[in-house]
């Protein structure tokens, strides 16, 4: 999955991830074994999410992030 867009100072933005990022897991699942709606469903939630992802070096990093409604 491609980050697309991301929101400057939002709480993925803080963790470091950046429009291009591509994420390989959440919540240790791959994340192409999840649907769109339960992907939604979990960034719209309020429950610590763990995001894989590959950093702009190549190598995975796992960070927690607290999903933040956004104004």
């Amino acid at each position: 999955l491609e980050i697309l867009e991301i929101l400057e100072n939002s709480p993925a933005w803080i963790a470091g991830l950046r429009a291009g990022t591509l994420i390989t897991h959440l919540n240790s699942k791959p994340v192409l074994s999840y649907t769109i709606d339960s992907i939604r469903t979990l960034l719209l939630g309020k429950n610590l999410l763990k995001v894989t992802f590959i950093d702009s070096n190549g190598k995975e990093k796992t960070v927690k992030i607290k999903p933040r409604k956004m104004l």
